[in-house]
């Protein structure tokens, strides 16, 4: 029985050659990557998008627990999520924001965007990947 077993692993190792492993271990890395990418576009889609008098609304009805500037909009994290959505996303509107927030007793932060990398990324990413998927075929 233990002979059958040692000649199974050694036909085993002869048929799955290097090659056929580095694919196996491309396709697994793929996944992970496909399902990584997945998750973060859930993550995204956690968001609201509402005019800028319901984020007001809310944010001095005291649903909103703290709030990020951004250079175009407001986010703000609720307090407990209404439906699937824990955040809301509006334009910026008033130039005196930072008075008004002040007044809210809200935590509230600015963040200076750089989507340089992003969009980089957002073209070069799927291009590798395919790339990579044609290598693996020829």
């Amino acid at each position: 029985m233990v002979a059958d077993d040692a000649a199974w692993r050694n036909d085993l190792d002869k048929n799955l050659d290097k090659k056929q492993i580095g694919r196996l271990a491309c396709w697994a890395i793929a996944i992970v990557v496909l399902l990584r990418l997945q998750s973060l576009w859930q993550t995204a889609s956690q968001a609201l998008p509402v005019p800028y008098s319901e984020f007001e609304k809310a944010l001095n009805d005291g649903r909103v627990a703290d709030i990020t500037v951004t250079d175009r909009a407001l986010i703000g994290r609720l307090k407990t999520p209404e439906g699937n959505k824990t955040t809301r996303v509006a334009n910026r509107v008033e130039p005196d924001l930072a008075t008004r927030l002040a007044t809210c007793r809200v935590p509230y932060t600015r963040v200076v965007e750089n989507t340089l990398i992003r969009d980089l990324m957002s073209w070069i990413v799927p291009a590798l990947v395919f790339f990579g998927l044609w290598l693996l075929r020829a």
